[in-house]
């Protein structure tokens, strides 16, 4: 489940299983639905239909298919809040608000042409990938050399990650520095309006992964979050936000969460 929205109406998300599938070679997308049901009525409802993520396909046929790896392909991320359900392909800044009855109601878009991605970007993102892994120095060697043979999509996705607080806020996780690790946030009210960007502490979990192994809860007044230190050892740890005023609106500089 994805959350709940007005309290008492889950939100799912449904994909398709591997008996369901079929694939072509090259680029898939396959949809996901997204459901809505009742907590004191189980029948569930269909909502809306939204792009997956984009898988590259090297073989397929009665043998089976074959993955590999696409470096920088396209997904949807989603989000419930209490009175939003927030879908956020990545393909261009468009992030659309859905209401309990899977009405369009508005679009947070942000006008940015999509980056490019160089080799530079690759190297960087294997390079970090490769030091998440603890594997013995011969096999990351033979997984660089094999690296070269990956798909790569043309464009970086928009951004990386969107969560919802409880305050019905938006935080969409921009790419830093290409990698693995977590970037900023650029946070927007449920009217669309930009508020700020931060940054989380360092040492705490990434946001994203799957929907239902989310490890930070971001409240009115706080962060809370799973910290891991430099032995690897995890904490929970609570840290307080504080709202104040951006240094530069304009141009979207980083600074404190205003009011």
């Amino acid at each position: 489940m994805l959350g709940c929205i007005e309290g008492h109406t889950g939100v799912g998300l449904r994909t398709v299983g591997p008996g369901d599938r079929s694939f072509v070679k090259g680029i898939n997308r396959l949809p996901w639905s997204i459901w809505r049901f009742d907590l004191f009525d189980p029948g569930p409802d269909s909502l809306l239909s939204v792009p997956g993520a984009e898988e590259m396909i090297v073989e397929s046929g009665p043998s089976g298919t074959r993955h590999q790896t696409y470096v920088f392909g396209k997904y949807t991320v989603l989000a419930v809040s209490t009175h939003w359900i927030y879908v956020a392909p990545t393909d261009a800044f468009s992030i659309q608000a859905y209401d309990r009855d899977g009405r369009l109601r508005r679009v947070i878009r942000r006008d940015e042409t999509p980056r490019r991605v160089s080799r530079s970007d690759v190297r960087h993102w294997v390079d970090q990938y490769l030091a998440t892994l603890d594997r013995p120095p011969e096999e990351k060697a033979q997984m660089r050399r094999t690296a070269s043979e990956l798909s790569v999509a043309e464009t970086m996705p928009a951004f990386r990650w969107v969560v919802a607080d409880a305050e019905d806020n938006l935080w969409v996780e921009e790419w830093k520095d290409v990698g693995v690790e977590q970037g900023r946030f650029s946070v927007f009210r449920p009217d669309g309006a930009w508020l700020g960007s931060i940054a989380m502490p360092p040492g705490l979990s990434q946001m994203r992964g799957r929907y239902d192994e989310q490890s930070m809860e971001i409240g009115s007044d706080y962060v809370l979050g799973v910290w891991t230190d430099e032995y690897g050892v995890q904490q929970v740890r609570l840290y307080g936000l504080h709202k104040g005023v951006t240094a530069d609106h304009s141009r979207g500089e980083s600074g404190q969460m205003p009011d």
